[in-house]
Order: structure tokens, then sequence, then C-alpha cells
């Protein structure tokens, strides 16, 4: 690389973009992001430096055309920004590339109500004509079924989910992943198998084929209808720590007086917690003398926790007035730990809020549970987005 700016007659600093190999093993990658640091980590450098690996995932045909991806520097800035308004620390995903004459499997994960924002939809409802016959698609059909209006929470920025129900916070979620499926749908990409966490379990339901789109925003709009009618709306509140299941029920004990509950097992190490908002604030000082990372989750209610049981029978009795198919691709269930595949007999698949939610803490151990889907070599587990975005 030093050798290629010598003959270009560059200095490492006058280069903002570099396109990696992205092996997707602990040697490689190490090696080669060492590598483009020795070379291009300038002191003196003036603009910011990034790296990509389009690569792994479209491709070396697409690696190519990177570099005439952005038609004007305008274009850039504002591609920049969108991409800083949508980042999160932790949506990050390893995947492993593919080799020899196999084609790779894609999977779609899809997240819970926990990656919403405002205006989360803006950018794709103003370029992708597809996305947006999506969206006003969903936006009609909810309307039709008496749910309050949303789409002002998919296109305004300036909105904040907390100044909106959560039933039109889990609607706008809802129509968002189902416009962003038929979005890539349209590019050709169709998923090998899907996945939910969370609220997120209805998205793979629909798109594997086991719901319909009206039963998904019914089944959603209900359900949220039915929380928010709870009278312990604010009384709740739900923490995210950034440490063992074991290590955060180690915490909880050490406070027998307290209302808090493991709630959530988003990853080996990620453990959602709900609780009254007095002892969870209490429990998040705590935790912070741990040198452990635990934000406060942008919600009003327990979830995921026994705080809902009023609403399960009611609940229960809604979802059997709806249609529930054998799926079309595999659904894996971050809740049951199992591999509903096509042909399965069709039945009730309701995910259920008063149930901690497991996203598959241990894939080796999965392996013949998931169809060989996941290598615990190249990719970790998934982690719902929790944080509000920023």
């Amino acid at each position: 690389m030093a050798e290629t700016l010598r003959k270009a007659c560059l200095e490492p600093r006058d280069i903002s973009y570099v396109e990696m190999h992205g092996t997707g093993t602990r040697v490689g990658d190490v090696a080669e992001t060492t590598a483009v640091a020795n070379v291009f980590g300038d002191a003196g450098r003036t603009i910011p430096f990034s790296v990509g690996t389009i690569k792994a995932n479209i491709g070396h045909a697409g690696a190519i055309r990177a570099a005439f991806a952005v038609e004007s520097i305008a274009q850039l800035v504002d591609e920049l920004k969108a991409d800083l308004r949508e980042a999160t620390t932790t949506n990050l995903v390893q995947g492993a590339s593919s080799s020899g004459s196999s084609a790779g499997r894609i999977s779609f994960v899809f997240t819970g109500q926990g990656s919403l924002y405002g205006g989360m939809g803006s950018d794709l409802c103003e370029t992708s004509p597809v996305f947006r016959d999506s969206v006003d698609l969903c936006v009609r059909l909810a309307r039709s079924m008496g749910f309050p209006p949303f789409l002002d929470l998919i296109l305004d920025h300036s909105l904040k989910p907390s100044t909106k129900t959560t039933t039109q916070a889990q609607l706008a979620t809802v129509t968002v992943q189902v416009a962003l499926a038929a979005f890539w749908a349209a590019c050709g990409i169709k998923p090998a198998m899907v996945m939910g966490h969370s609220l997120g379990e209805y998205y793979a339901l629909y798109v594997a084929g086991v719901l319909s789109l009206s039963d998904i925003l019914f089944l959603v709009g209900q359900r949220a209808a039915l929380i928010q009618d709870c009278p312990e709306v604010g009384a709740y509140a739900m923490l995210d720590i950034a440490a063992s299941e074991k290590t955060v029920n180690q915490l909880i004990s050490a406070r027998p007086r307290s209302s808090c509950q493991v709630a959530c097992l988003n990853s080996p190490s990620a453990t959602g917690v709900s609780g009254l908002v007095r002892d969870i604030k209490e429990l998040q000082q705590h935790v912070r003398t741990q040198n452990l990372r635990t934000p406060l989750l942008p919600v009003a209610y327990g979830f995921h926790s026994a705080r809902l049981d009023p609403t399960l029978a009611q609940y229960e009795t809604i979802a059997n007035g709806v249609r529930f198919s054998a799926p079309e691709i595999p659904v894996a269930s971050t809740l049951r730990g199992s591999l509903s595949l096509p042909g399965d007999a069709a039945r009730p698949w309701v995910p259920r809020d008063t149930v901690s939610a497991q996203l598959l803490p241990d894939f080796d151990s999965n392996q013949a549970a998931f169809g060989g889907f996941f290598d615990s070599r190249t990719c970790q587990p998934s982690r719902e987005d929790y944080r509000s975005h920023r």
C-alpha cells in the first residue's frame, strides 16, 4: 500500500476510504486492519478515514463499484449524515465470506421496539417507490382497523418516540421492517431463514408466510392497546446491562427487596431487566459502580416481565381468531430456541411479553436445532438495539 501511494504521488492523509478484504477470520482481519492502520494512521490527518467490506456482502464485482457509488460531494455529505443519524454501537454484524462454488445463505433478523427513532424511514420513503408503497399500504390497513396514525413517526426526524403511544410506536416499527423486507425483495434479495427478537418475531412470521400483513398489524396493534390499558404505565422501567444473566442475577440478589427481575437474555453478555422505576434506578447506580454499561431503555412498561400477565388471557383470545399458516421458509424462534421448517404443521405462534426473550445464547449447542445456519466461529449473537437513537 505504501508503494502504491508513492507511485501515485499521494500522501496517506489524501486517502479517505479503503475497501478491505474482510475475511471474517481472527488472524486475517487483525493482520489486514493493522497494515491499514500502519499506512494510513497519519497523526497529521485532517479528514476522516473510513474502511469498508462491501465484498463480504455483495461480492467482488460490487466492491469494484464502491468508488462510483456517490455522484457528488453533496450527496456524500447527506448520506454520511443519514448514516450517523441511524448508527448505533450495537449494530455490528460479523459475517463469513463464502468460498468455493457454494452460495451463501441469507438470514433476515428483525429487531424490536427499542430500535425505533423519529424519521427512521424518511430517506427510503423519498428514494424507493417500493418502500414507500409498502409503508402506505400498512398505514391504510392500520387506519381501517381503527388504530391511531403513526406515519409522522416514520417520516419526521424531529419526533421522539416517547411522545407517541405504544400502539403508534410499535405499528411504526412493524411498518418500517415490513417495508424493508419488500425493498430487499424488489432488489432480488430474499432470505433463506428469518428470525425476530421480541416484537421482531411478528415480522419474521409475516416474511415466512405464517401470518398475513393484515394479521400482524392487527395482532401488534391489539397487543399494544392492551399494554396501554395496564394501570402500571410509567411505574415500571427497563434497564440494559452489559453482563451475563448469572452476573445480573447476582446483582439483583444483593437487593432482596427489589422488584427487579431478568426480562430478556439478548446475548451472553447483554441482559435486560424490568422493575419499578425506583428500583431500576437504584440498580443502575449500583451496576455503574461495577464499571458495566447500563443504559435505561426508552419504554414506559416492564416488557417481558410478569407485570403484563393481566393482558395474556384477552390477547390469547384475540390471537386465536387469526390464521397461522405453515412457514414457507425456516423460522427461528428466539423465544423457543427452535426452528420451524416448511411443511411443519401450522400452529398458533404468538410472541408473549411475559416470557424472557432469549436470543441464541449458545450457537454451538444449537447447530442441530437451527439447521447449521449459524457458525459460532464467525457469527456472534445478534442483540436487540434497545438504546434510543442519538
